[in-house]
C-alpha cells in the first residue's frame, strides 16, 4: 500500500464527493464521530491523495464510505470547486444516479483510530430531500452550486 500523501492547492487541504441524486432522494452518510441530528450529515467525499484526480477521489470515497460502485453511465455534472472550510476546499460532482440505493446494503470500509480502536468513518445513510441535514459549510456549498436554495 502507498503511503497516504495528501493534496495541498494554495495551502489548502483539497477534498472531492458527490451529491448523490436517485428518484428517492439525495444520499447522505453520517459520521460516526458526531450525534445523529440535523446539521450533522455528509455527503460521501474525501482528501485527494497526491497525483489523484478529482473524479478519481470522489470515485474512491463513495466506494469506501457506501461500498456503491459509480457507473459512468449515470449523468455526472462537475459543479466547481468550493471554499469549504478555513483549510479545505471542495470540489463537487452532481451525479443523477438512476439505480434504487437499498441503504441497509450500504457499509463504509473507511476507518479512523479512537480510543485505539477502529471505528468506521461513516454509520448510517439516508435518502432525503432535505439538504438541510448537512454540515453548514456543505450547504454554503451547495447554494453556491445551485443543488440547494
Amino acid at each position: 500500500m502507498k503511503p497516504f500523501t495528501q493534496y495541498i492547492k494554495d495551502n489548502k487541504a483539497v477534498s472531492a464527493g458527490f451529491i448523490i441524486e436517485t428518484p428517492e432522494g439525495f444520499l447522505l452518510t453520517h459520521p460516526t464521530s458526531r450525534p445523529k441530528t440535523k446539521g450533522n450529515w455528509d455527503i460521501p467525499k474525501g482528501h485527494m491523495e497526491s497525483g489523484e484526480y478529482p473524479l478519481e477521489t470522489a470515485i474512491r470515497e463513495l466506494q469506501e464510505e457506501t461500498g456503491l460502485e459509480y457507473n459512468p453511465d449515470f449523468e455526472t455534472t462537475y459543479l466547481g470547486e468550493f471554499d469549504y472550510t478555513l483549510s479545505k476546499n471542495l470540489i463537487l460532482y452532481h451525479v443523477a444516479w438512476s439505480d434504487t440505493i437499498d441503504l441497509k446494503k450500504l457499509k463504509c470500509t473507511s476507518y479512523f483510530e479512537q480510543d485505539g480502536k477502529q471505528i468506521p468513518e461513516a454509520n448510517d445513510f439516508m435518502l432525503t430531500d432535505d439538504l438541510g441535514f448537512t454540515f453548514k459549510s456543505m450547504q454554503r456549498c451547495l447554494r453556491k452550486a445551485g443543488i440547494m436554495k
